[in-house]
């Protein structure tokens, strides 16, 4: 091969490597903003309010927020969870929120889900809170288990009397 052949040569692999490489990176960030829900990986994803592994899917929920470096997903593994942070960081800009149906573990809009808080139902965290797609299975479920079936607006208020009544009383 002589030196001009070595030079095509090499102008055509830097050419088709770069042209290559451009291809990658724009299929990578193609710029559309995360929506829907996330990937659950059980026992690698953490909980973004406790900080413990999720490793129970019924029970785990998720949010997608807005934030200055584009979206994100926080991932909970209890609905208690989700609803504590919520309230711990309302400054947080929330595009959406999700929750897995107890029954069959499919991830559902938390705003149109109907939950059920009962004791009999254990849950990572003991917020004793699970979803279900239907009000009919929450209410199916409620005659086996027992408790309260609620809608997602009821949620931060039972949640803050629930929270309420398990503090000591304070010595003041």
């Amino acid at each position: 091969m002589n030196l001009l052949d070595l030079r095509e040569w090499s102008r055509y692999l830097l050419a088709s490597t770069s042209g290559m490489l451009l291809a990658c990176m724009l299929a990578a960030c193609d710029g559309s903003p995360i929506e829907g829900p996330p990937q659950l990986r059980l026992g690698r994803d953490i909980c973004a309010e406790c900080g413990m592994s999720v490793v129970e899917d019924r029970c785990s929920a998720a949010m997608l927020v807005e934030r200055p470096d584009g979206r994100a997903h926080l991932l909970f593994d209890d609905i208690g969870c989700l609803l504590d942070y919520e309230r711990l960081h309302e400054q947080e800009r929330i595009v959406d929120r999700f929750v897995h149906d107890h029954g069959d573990g499919a991830w559902i809009p938390a705003s149109s889900a109907t939950y059920l808080m009962a004791e009999s139902i254990r849950t990572p965290m003991d917020s004793w809170l699970v979803a279900f797609t239907t009000a009919d299975r929450a209410r199916s479920e409620q005659e086996r288990a027992g408790g309260s079936v609620l809608a997602w607006r009821e949620l931060d208020t039972v949640r803050r009397q629930w929270l309420r009544d398990r503090r000591p009383p304070s010595n003041e």
